[in-house]
């Protein structure tokens, strides 16, 4: 599936990204806070593009929010979009059973505005 650009995001401080993004359907098992990043290795810690480098394909410019309505920016729970090269992360309370979208997206409408990342999710 090629990434498109569908959506946008509401409260960044950043401005509306108009680049691809990716979207991420989560039900949850239980209540708490739901923490999710991108940006970093496998390992959850590592910065990519300090790791890697400025070149890999891993080191775009991301932005990252949530969601409680896939289609509805006034249902945004929280949002990430710090830097061109730093790791995005978004924390939000979740209840049992909820449904909650994750978008990943890129700033730019450009091919250094998407690529691979791996995303952390942690519920606490």
């Amino acid at each position: 599936v090629p990434y498109l650009h569908q959506y946008q995001i509401k409260g960044c401080k950043g401005g509306a990204p108009d680049g691809k993004d990716r979207v991420y359907q989560l039900v949850t098992t239980a209540g708490g806070t739901l923490t999710a990043s991108v940006g970093y290795e496998l390992d959850g810690v590592g910065e990519t593009c300090k790791v890697k480098g400025i070149m890999d394909s891993g080191c775009w410019d991301r932005v990252l929010y949530a969601r409680s309505k896939c289609d509805d920016q006034n249902a945004e729970l929280a949002c990430s979009d710090v830097g061109a090269l730093a790791p995005e992360k978004v924390s939000f309370p979740v209840s049992q059973g909820g449904s909650y979208w994750l978008i990943v997206d890129g700033f730019w409408n450009d091919p250094k505005s998407y690529g691979t990342y791996h995303l952390h999710l942690n519920l606490q």
